[in-house]
C-alpha cells in the first residue's frame, strides 16, 4: 500500500526493514509507482560504493597502461638485442669475405 501525494509529487508506503540500526516496519518516501527513495545514509553508502568502483577502475586501468608499457618495453629491447646479434653476425661475415647482403 502507498499513499501518494500528488501535491508534493511524492508518496509514502510501508517498508520492513532497517533503519538507524532498528528492524522494524517504517514508513518510507516512495515515486509514484512504489520505489522507494533513498534515505540519505542509502545515498551516502551508494555514492561511497561508486566512488570505491570507480576508483578500482582507474587503479586498474593503471596497472594495465604500466604492464603494456612494460611489455613494449621488452619487445624494444628484444628487437634493440636481435638488430645488435644480427649486425655483429654480418660483420662476421665481413671479415669471411662474405657479403651478408648478396643472395
Amino acid at each position: 500500500e502507498s499513499g501518494w501525494l500528488p501535491e508534493v509529487g511524492v508518496g509514502v508506503t510501508l517498508w520492513t526493514g532497517r533503519f538507524e540500526d532498528r528492524e522494524a516496519t517504517w514508513l518510507r518516501w516512495c515515486t509514484q509507482d512504489g520505489q522507494l527513495l533513498l534515505t540519505g545514509a542509502e545515498r551516502a553508502a551508494q555514492e561511497r560504493t561508486a566512488r570505491m568502483q570507480a576508483e578500482e577502475r582507474e587503479a586498474q586501468e593503471r596497472t594495465a597502461r604500466a604492464q603494456a608499457e612494460e611489455r613494449e618495453a621488452q619487445e624494444r629491447a628484444a628487437r634493440a638485442q636481435a638488430e645488435e646479434r644480427a649486425e655483429r653476425l654480418a660483420a662476421r661475415l665481413r671479415a669471411l669475405g662474405i657479403d651478408p647482403e648478396a643472395e
